[in-house]
């Protein structure tokens, strides 16, 4: 077949290539992305993720007790725990893989998106373009390049899947059969796959009143949902049976969780609308934005008056569907129903939703008269393009965890203290301690009561960090008096009493975090640790001011060893002013001075090494981190 002007048109094949192509090549930073944000907690920080067991994560909830106290809303997500647990042992840990996982399943589901389009009635351009401005849309990123935003991308993979195996046919028994399996297995990795089962029903509706199906065949059609919803009920229950009650930052009023859905509508709404502006933490769950407000306001009657329409004549079954999508994708998190969530909207919340928008477009385009579909077709090409380019260079922000909640900080409302916790935990994580205590005590002025322990326990944890174990103590204590029954406490309190050489209360502190968690890793770990720091304190002379250089050294190995540097920084300055100073106390110590030592500490370690003879390239090394020390902290 060809064209009027002779040439033969693209193949379809071809179109959703270059589609899945460009997404790729928008997220290939995503591969050089580490862990972020829950990534720790239910990934790094969790030792049953670190073994495939596949029957436990079924019986268990998503966010279950940890020994961090982490406990969310009791979801049910086993498909995904499992993911994790093989990408795990593939990649030994790496995140590489995590991110690759994401990547492929996020192509697969733009695939889906194609042929969804496409067996709906959208030309083969049409809904390449669907799939593209899918696939390349900026807020989707969060999903893609984040690990834990996994959960809406694999069950929208399953969810999308479940809608293409979907046969309303007399002879299409198995492929609804095969389709009730999918939508299980979405649902067994995200509640919002609940979505594609209104999406199923939806769909089976529009086909009888279409004539193309009956009322009877589309109930007896729809067995295969009924059961897939049953399973997905009875395994939840079973798993979520002792689960947590829901974690809750306040409990609103009637009148204010109104106000609160409201708002969520209006902000999905203008989030739709301005796709260039992506944020980790969107709206605080305790105040309003009126506008917004208001904007939900208008979105609920213009909603209410599509369902009328809808109702007295409905569209086509494939734009229905996606629009059910866009619908019963959103409804669960407007909180309508309490969610563990302080943010009033996410942009990983719009995955599923956008990918029904994208079909019901693509498939509704059909109808455009040839000349308004080319310019359409054309404004597409020029708004994907756009896309890709802004999704690639947000990518590359996610490859940088500092610089990802730098940004963060700087757009969110200034009462949200999550991403301000989040920049500290970074620069922590960095090793960047001093500035690490900056950013967690903004968070504690902001914290709302029920966050104040945790944020209490950051800061505690900063200054014990930076060398100032004698004032985090009475924080750490206040923390554990708190949060008694969360072990991390007693475990986070042992360690401050380490360097407060107090180890026999931290040897007693380790015992109760073990009591309230028996398999607790870490704690096991520490009672070790513990016993080692005793032995190496015990065995080091009693300090004097005209000790020789090798016993201050090791003095200052032993606070390197127990997690204070900046103590370890002070005792090595002294170590490389003393006569009898070698080149090995340089080696050893001089790094440690440059990176925790006060900026004049990290220039006299420089001076030190060039005076004992160090390599060149060593000096050069120690330079340049004494340059970095040398900018001053917030």
């Amino acid at each position: 077949m060809t064209t009027a002007a002779g040439r033969r048109p693209v193949r379809p094949g071809v179109l959703l290539a270059a589609a899945i192509a460009a997404v790729v090549t928008a997220y290939s930073p995503a591969v050089r992305v580490s862990y972020l944000w829950d990534d720790w907690p239910l990934i790094v920080d969790q030792g049953a993720v670190h073994q495939i067991r596949v029957g436990e994560n079924f019986r268990k909830p998503f966010w279950g007790p940890s020994p961090t106290g982490v406990r969310g809303a009791p979801y049910y997500r086993p498909l995904v725990t499992t993911s994790y647990s093989v990408d795990w042992a593939l990649g030994g840990g790496a995140p590489w893989i995590f991110h690759l996982v994401n990547l492929a399943a996020h192509a697969g589901v733009v695939a889906l998106v194609f042929a969804l389009a496409r067996r709906g009635g959208a030309r083969p351009a049409a809904a390449a373009l669907g799939a593209a401005l899918f696939g390349l849309f900026p807020r989707l990123t969060e999903s893609v390049a984040w690990i834990s935003g996994r959960t809406d991308v694999i069950a929208s993979l399953f969810t999308l899947g479940a809608l293409w195996a979907w046969d309303s046919t007399p002879g299409g028994s198995r492929r609804r059969w095969a389709a009730g399996g999918l939508l299980l297995a979405g649902l067994l990795s995200k509640e919002v796959a609940v979505a594609g089962a209104v999406a199923l029903v939806a769909g089976e509706w529009a086909r009888t009143r279409w004539g193309e199906s009956t009322p009877r065949r589309a109930v007896r059609n729809l067995l295969p949902v009924v059961v897939a919803a049953a399973a997905y009920g009875v395994l939840r229950a079973l798993a979520l049976s002792s689960a947590p009650p829901l974690s809750r930052v306040n409990d609103p009023t009637l009148l204010d969780r109104a106000a609160l859905s409201l708002e969520a509508l209006g902000r999905y709404l203008s989030m739709l609308a301005d796709p260039f502006h992506p944020l980790l933490q969107i709206g605080w769950f305790a105040t309003r934005s009126w506008p917004h407000v208001v904007g939900g306001g208008l979105v609920l009657v213009a909603a209410s008056l599509g369902v009328t329409v809808v109702v007295r004549r409905p569209p086509r079954p494939g734009i229905l569907e996606g629009l059910a999508l866009l619908g019963a994708g959103l409804l669960p998190v407007i909180h309508l129903i309490p969610i563990s969530v302080v943010a009033v909207a996410a942009d990983r919340f719009l995955y599923l939703p956008l990918a029904g928008v994208a079909v019901a477009l693509a498939i509704a385009s059909d109808r455009l008269s040839p000349r308004v579909a080319r310019g359409a077709a054309a404004m597409a090409l020029l708004l994907a393009t756009s896309f890709g380019l802004f999704t690639y260079r947000r990518t590359l922000l996610f490859t940088d965890e500092i610089a990802l909640w730098e940004d963060a900080v700087a757009e969110v409302a200034s009462v949200n203290p999550i991403p301000v916790a989040e920049l500290g935990g970074a620069l922590s994580r960095a090793g960047r301690s001093m500035e690490a205590l900056h950013w967690y005590r903004k968070a504690l002025d902001k914290a709302p009561p029920a966050e104040r322990p945790a944020a209490l326990s950051n800061v505690a944890t900063a200054l014990s960090d930076v060398g100032r174990s004698g004032e985090a103590l009475p924080l750490m204590e206040e923390v554990v008096r708190l949060g008694p029954r969360i072990p991390i406490n007693h475990y986070n309190l042992a360690i401050v009493l380490t360097r407060e050489l107090r180890f026999d209360e931290a040897e007693a502190s380790l015992q109760k975090a073990l009591a309230l968690a028996p398999n607790y890793g870490d704690a096991q770990v520490a009672l070790a640790f513990v016993e080692s720091a005793r032995a190496k304190w015990d065995s080091l002379p009693a300090e004097s001011a005209q000790e020789a250089a090798a016993d201050r050294a090791n003095r200052a190995r032993f606070w390197d060893y127990v997690g204070s540097p900046p103590r370890a920084a002070a005792l090595w300055t002294l170590v490389f002013e003393a006569p009898d100073a070698t080149l090995d106390h340089v080696r050893s110590g001089a790094l440690v001075v440059a990176r925790w030592g006060t900026p004049s500490q990290a220039l006299r370690a420089v001076d030190a090494a060039r005076r004992l003879g160090a390599p060149p390239d060593v000096v050069r090394e120690l330079r340049n981190v004494a340059a970095s020390r040398s900018r001053p902290s917030p």
